[in-house]
């Protein structure tokens, strides 16, 4: 039966951590836009002002 908790108990965890990375990215992508527009910039530009990782630009760069 303790199986059975810890099953639903990393299913939870597991639903949480989807949920707060997509929470995240779609933060992410609103913050890009915004200094985008307030500042009128490149979205590179705008990602580096926010400090987003070079490894991840790439990926918000295709969702903009």
């Amino acid at each position: 039966m303790q199986s059975v908790g810890r099953y639903e108990k990393k299913a939870a965890q597991d639903a949480t951590q989807k949920a707060t990375e997509e929470t995240r990215k779609t933060t992410h992508l609103e913050d890009i836009k915004n200094v985008m527009e307030a500042f009128h910039v490149s979205a590179e530009q705008a990602m580096k002002a926010l400090k987003i990782p070079e490894s991840e630009s790439s990926r918000f760069l295709s969702m903009l």
